[in-house]
């Protein structure tokens, strides 16, 4: 059984890995952004997107939660925008 002390280490750990997940997600996507391979940059985002989501649950601070919440909304429009070029793409 575990105590209270571990719980809140596994805890803090997730909530840790959750933000690393995320960062890393991102590095990614940026990289394949700037290459022009938008058919790997989307998913990236989007995964990203789904860390940051859950790591915003456990978040504390409100300042750090806004500028997480802003970064957010930065990466989805790019997604939106990267979706419009491949739907465009794939239509022609």
């Amino acid at each position: 059984m575990q105590s209270t002390r571990e719980k809140v280490k596994l805890e803090f750990q997730m909530y840790s890995n959750f933000k690393e997940h995320a960062i890393e997600y991102v590095k990614q996507a940026v990289q394949e952004d700037d290459a022009g391979n938008y058919s790997k940059a989307f998913p990236l985002y989007m995964n990203a997107l789904e860390y940051f989501r859950t790591h915003l649950k456990y978040e504390k601070n409100p300042k750090i939660k806004d500028a997480i919440t802003q970064k957010c909304m930065e990466y989805l429009k790019r997604a939106e925008e990267i979706r419009t070029i491949l739907l465009k793409n794939s239509m022609e």
